[in-house]
C-alpha cells in the first residue's frame, strides 16, 4: 500500500476539523428530530426491546465493528483497536456538547420545514467529515474504518458500494426490530435518506473538499 501523501501536521489539523464537523452534524440530526440516523436507529431500537441504553449499545456496536475489522483485515491491528475507543470516547463527549449547545439555539423549537433542512445539512456535514478523517487516517470511528476497508480492499475504491454494505447489515437488523417492536418510531426520513446518500456524499467530497487532502496510508496498512 502507498505511504502517506500529507504531513502528519496537515492530517492531525484534518482529523481535528472532521471530529468536530461529525459530531456537530450528528448533533444537529438528533436536535432537528426527523428520525435518527442508522446506527442510532438500530441502538433506539435495542433500547426498547432490551432495556440497553442507546449510549451503551452504540458503544458496543462500535467494538463489534473493532472485532469485524481485525477478520476483514485478516490480522490482529492493535492501533486499529486502540484509535477506535479513543475515537469513540471523543466523539460522543462531542456530541454531548453540540446537543446542549444546539438546544440554547433554539434548534429543537424551529418549524418542520426549518428542521428538515438542518437535518439535511446535518446529512451533508457527517458524509464531509467522514471523508476528512478517512484521509487523514489517523483516528476514526470503528464504523467509518469497517466502510474505509470495504471500500479499498473489497470494493475497489467505491465509497457507495462499501456504504451499502456495511449498513445494508443494520438496515436489516433495523426492520427485524421493528418487526418485533411493532413500531418504527426510531426511523424516519432522515434514516432513509442517510442510507442511499451518504456513499455518494462522501465519494463527492472525496474529490471537492479538500482536494489536496489525500488518502493517506501506512505501509503497514492492508486496505
Amino acid at each position: 500500500m502507498q505511504n502517506s501523501y500529507n504531513s502528519m501536521k496537515l492530517r492531525v489539523v484534518a482529523l481535528i476539523l472532521g471530529l468536530f464537523v461529525d459530531a456537530y452534524g450528528n448533533s444537529l440530526t438528533i436536535m432537528s428530530n426527523n428520525g435518527n440516523g442508522v446506527w442510532t436507529a438500530v441502538a433506539v431500537e435495542f433500547n426498547q426491546l432490551f432495556g440497553i441504553s442507546v449510549a451503551w449499545t452504540l458503544f458496543i456496536f462500535g467494538m463489534i465493528n473493532i472485532v469485524l475489522n481485525q477478520f476483514l483485515i485478516h490480522r490482529l491491528d492493535w492501533w486499529r483497536i486502540i484509535s477506535g475507543i479513543i475515537y469513540m470516547v471523543f466523539f460522543s463527549s462531542f456530541i454531548d456538547l453540540f446537543n446542549r449547545i444546539n438546544i440554547t439555539l433554539g434548534i429543537t423549537k424551529v418549524n418542520y420545514g426549518v428542521s428538515l433542512l438542518i437535518s439535511l445539512v446535518g446529512i451533508g456535514l457527517i458524509g464531509i467529515a467522514i471523508s476528512i478523517y478517512q484521509r487523514a487516517n489517523i483516528l476514526m470511528h470503528p464504523n467509518d474504518d469497517t466502510t474505509n476497508i470495504l471500500r479499498f480492499k473489497y470494493f475497489k475504491g467505491s465509497a457507495i458500494r462499501a456504504q451499502f454494505a456495511d449498513l445494508g447489515v443494520i438496515a436489516v437488523i433495523i426492520m427485524i426490530c421493528s418487526i418485533a417492536l411493532r413500531s418504527i418510531d426510531a426511523i424516519g426520513i432522515i434514516t432513509v435518506v442517510g442510507f442511499f446518500v451518504l456513499g455518494p456524499i462522501i465519494q463527492l467530497a472525496d474529490r471537492l473538499v479538500w482536494p489536496n487532502l489525500k488518502h493517506n496510508f501506512s505501509q503497514n496498512d492492508d486496505i
